[in-house]
């Protein structure tokens, strides 16, 4: 599998997380999410799909770090992980000993570091949870078709990735049930301006 470079993903990760907010007000129904300030010079992307499946970017400066949980997936990642809890480098230590993450349920990892411009993975790579990234608004027109039960027009979805201040009026097209105000502090948490 040919990931995009982090700040590709980084992109997609806040669309796919604005649209699901702008369908589903309640938190804990979304498939995608996106945490602009998970912590100092760090953002958060997240995918759960309520039936164990799961990933966690993280994003750190110019380091990215991927762990992938698919329970159609049996290869683990567990050499790696114990061989690189303890390693020099800052950002994989912090990321594979981050408990949030659930690392000691991986299929696969992929680390992005500084100066090096490729990934390095270990486990599964044909991983069906990360395919979002490539064709990322098509794929999201069949998601939310299947999981929401809602049609989104391909044109609504192309105006939120092609935008880096998103309309008032776009979301309303899309969920006219939608409280802005409310909505407002989410695009906030997911870094995106509504204007």
């Amino acid at each position: 599998m040919n990931l995009p470079e982090p700040k590709q993903i980084l992109f997609i990760s806040q669309r796919l997380a604005f649209l699901d907010a702008i369908i589903s007000p309640e938190w804990e129904y979304r498939y995608y999410s996106f945490n602009h300030s998970w912590d100092l010079n760090q953002q958060m992307a997240s995918m759960r799909d309520g039936s164990g499946n799961e990933y966690f970017i993280l994003f750190e400066n110019n380091n990215c770090g991927i762990k992938v949980y698919n329970k159609q997936q049996n290869e683990e990642c567990q050499k790696f992980i114990t061989e690189q809890r303890e390693t020099d480098n800052h950002f994989i230590r912090n990321f594979l000993n981050e408990p949030a993450f659930s690392i000691p349920y991986s299929t696969f990892l992929s680390f992005w570091e500084s100066g090096q411009k490729r990934w390095k993975s270990y486990g599964n790579e044909k991983n069906m949870l990360l395919h979002i990234f490539s064709d990322p608004q098509k794929k999201y027109f069949d998601f939310s078709k299947e999981y929401y039960e809602k049609e989104i027009p391909m044109k609504l979805i192309n105006k939120i990735f092609s935008s880096e201040s998103m309309k008032s009026d776009v979301i309303l097209k899309i969920n006219r049930e939608i409280d802005l105000d409310e909505f407002t502090v989410e695009a906030q948490e997911i870094g995106l301006n509504l204007i």
